[in-house]
C-alpha cells in the first residue's frame, strides 16, 4: 500500500502497453503518448450537397509531418464515417473539399468533424454555396468556450446569422442565447 509501490505498478502497466498507442477499455479509448501527443480539433456545421459545400483548410505549422484522422459525427455525436489524410508536410497547407473525403449521404446531413493528429495544425472551414456567392469562414477549435460574443448579427432576406453549438462533453450542457440591442438592452433570451 505505499504511494511509491502504487506508482511502480502504474509505470509497469504503461510499459506493458506502450507498444500500442491506444488502449481500449470498453467503449472508451485512452491514448498513451509515446513522443508527441495527439491533439484534437473540432469543426462545427459541416454539410455538402447540391447547393452547399464545405472546404477544410489545414496548415501544419510544425516541423514534422503526421497523418490527420477525420471523423464525421451526427448531432448526437455518433461517428458516421472516418477518413485519413496521409500527411500534411511541415510548413505547408492543404485545402480539401469534404465531399471528396466522405460519402454523399454523410455530407448531405448537418454534421460536425473531429480531427486528431500529432501535427501542429491551424485551420478554418469555409462553408457556403457551390457557386461561391455566399461564403463564411469558421475557425477550427481545440477546446470549447463557456461564453461567446458575436459583435454583429444580421437577419434580413436573403442573409442571416446562424449559430451552431457543439457539446463535446459526455453530459448534457445547458445553453442560453441572448440578443442585445446596440445600446445594451436585452431583446430576447432562449
Amino acid at each position: 500500500g505505499s504511494t511509491s509501490e502504487y506508482m511502480r505498478n502504474i509505470r509497469h502497466e504503461v510499459r506493458a502497453v506502450a507498444y500500442d498507442t491506444t488502449l481500449a477499455t470498453g467503449e472508451d479509448e485512452i491514448e498513451l503518448c509515446v513522443g508527441r501527443c495527439t491533439a484534437t480539433f473540432l469543426c462545427a456545421h459541416v454539410t455538402s450537397g447540391e447547393y452547399w459545400q464545405t472546404w477544410l483548410h489545414l496548415a501544419n505549422t510544425g516541423t514534422e509531418s503526421y497523418p490527420v484522422r477525420l471523423r464525421a459525427l451526427d448531432a448526437a455525436g455518433t461517428v458516421l464515417e472516418e477518413a485519413t489524410i496521409s500527411a500534411i508536410e511541415p510548413k505547408s497547407k492543404q485545402t480539401l473539399a469534404l465531399d471528396a473525403l466522405f460519402a454523399p449521404e454523410t455530407c448531405a446531413g448537418d454534421i460536425w468533424l473531429r480531427l486528431d493528429s500529432p501535427a501542429e495544425l491551424q485551420g478554418v472551414l469555409t462553408f457556403g454555396t457551390r457557386d461561391a456567392q455566399s461564403l463564411v469562414t469558421i475557425p477550427i477549435f481545440s477546446t470549447g468556450a463557456e461564453e461567446l460574443y458575436f459583435p454583429y448579427v444580421y437577419t434580413a432576406f436573403p442573409y442571416f446569422t446562424g449559430v451552431t453549438l457543439v457539446n463535446t462533453g459526455e453530459a448534457a450542457a445547458p445553453a442560453t442565447l441572448e440578443a442585445y440591442a446596440e445600446n445594451g438592452e436585452l431583446l430576447a433570451s432562449v
